[in-house]
């Protein structure tokens, strides 16, 4: 694997830069809790290097300050000036995009060897294209893109220093695609009782906001709205004043509880808790059918995995524990309003495994459903959440 990376760094550090490696010197990016010291390390091309991939930049919607302000909107243009030299050759344009702890780190003699090397590796390069799915995709300091080259791709890393200029870059082969994404293969009720509004979800970001996001492409957040169109009586200052608070909810199938998150207070209505995203939250693994392996009919494969995700949750209110079994339809815990919640909801999704950075999304295909859509009312056995409809339980599936 081709593999070139320097100089970044996470977001709001010190402007730490630590040299140049080329083609596989490089073992991918560090959370930031391991903070910003670098290994020893050689590159291929026997320059004597440290590891330039301290972490990855995460920023967010709340970036604010000199860097956010004077980079934001330019980091897309300051990617394709640099693609741009890099598929020119030109090595002192290249090297005038950074600041100078950069210039510091990777003199122009090393800048040359980093474009040549480029060029070796992949030949000339396209307009890069920025990965709305990436982690830093709000933020406008650090940015991912895919780079397109005559003989193959490069996935670019960027991160801008307060001033707008390159303090931190990284170029590696990109990952493989995602798997396209599966349907549930288990017989699934809806997971509360009487008439719900779909606020998110669908498979286009202007249905749901999850969909870039890998593990949540099919997520929805679903809420109950009153007679007048608001989730919410009176002014809505209280978590009691809306219609989906503490309303049960429940098993959406039979399986076994893996995690189980209490504690979390529920947020006033219109502030959220980022830092514990998911707030109270139960997930469940249900076990798909046992398919047959491929020429062997005496051994069967693995079951297909698939765990449900029930997050936002009141505290202190969940009826279950880890490694319990449960039915469908059994009661799980009470809607709350915990984790990176503005007003009390439930968030749903299904995914192929149990830990949400290592998973897939999976759409949930839901039995004895009614569905009103557009003013019309009808029943499915093979519904899938989309923003806008009321959903209700038709008759629980047998």
């Amino acid at each position: 694997m081709n593999e070139v990376c320097f100089g970044l760094k996470p977001a709001g550090a010190a402007a730490v830069l630590v040299g140049l490696a080329l083609a596989t010197a490089c073992g991918g990016a560090r959370p930031a809790s391991e903070g910003a010291g670098a290994t020893e390390r050689a590159g291929s091309a026997g320059i004597g290097t440290k590891e330039a991939c301290p972490a990855e930049a995460e920023g967010g919607e709340g970036e604010t300050g000199l860097a956010g302000e004077k980079s934001k909107g330019g980091i897309e243009a300051t990617a394709a000036r640099l693609v741009t030299l890099l598929s020119a050759g030109d090595a002192d344009g290249v090297f005038s995009l950074f600041d100078p702890r950069m210039k510091e780190a990777l003199p122009i003699d090393k800048t040359r060897a980093f474009v040549q090397g480029i060029a070796a590796a992949r030949g000339k390069l396209t307009r890069p294209q920025r990965k709305l799915d990436a982690p830093n995709a709000s933020s406008a300091t650090s940015a991912t893109f895919v780079v397109g080259a005559e003989r193959g791709a490069w996935q670019l890393d960027v991160h801008l220093d307060a001033e707008g200029r390159i303090a931190g870059l990284r170029m590696t082969e990109p990952p493989p695609p995602d798997p396209p994404v599966r349907t549930s293969d288990v017989k699934l009720r809806l997971p509360f009782d009487g008439a719900w509004d779909v606020f998110w979800g669908g498979d286009t970001v202007e249905l749901n906001q999850h969909v870039n996001h890998k593990s949540q492409r099919r997520a929805a957040d679903l809420l109950v709205l009153g007679e007048d169109g608001k989730s919410h009586r009176g002014e809505g200052k209280q978590n009691g004043d809306y219609h989906s608070y503490g309303r049960p909810v429940r098993a959406v199938a039979a399986g076994s509880v893996t995690t189980v998150i209490d504690g979390i207070p529920d947020n006033d209505p219109g502030t959220m808790n980022a830092y514990m995203a998911l707030g109270n939250a139960v997930i469940i693994e249900h076990r798909g059918p046992t398919p047959t392996r491929a020429g062997s009919r005496a051994e069967p494969g693995p079951p297909t995995p698939l765990f449900a995700v029930y997050a936002h949750l009141q505290p202190g209110r969940l009826r279950v524990k880890v490694g319990q079994k449960v039915r469908a339809g059994e009661v799980i815990g009470l809607v709350g309003n915990s984790g990176n919640s503005s007003e009390p909801h439930l968030h749903f999704q299904l995914q192929d495994g149990p830990r949400f950075e290592h998973s897939y999304g999976v759409e949930a295909v839901f039995s004895g459903v009614t569905v009103t859509r557009a003013g019309e009312t009808s029943p499915s056995d093979a519904y899938t959440f989309r923003k806008g409809d009321r959903v209700a339980p038709a008759a629980l599936p047998k």
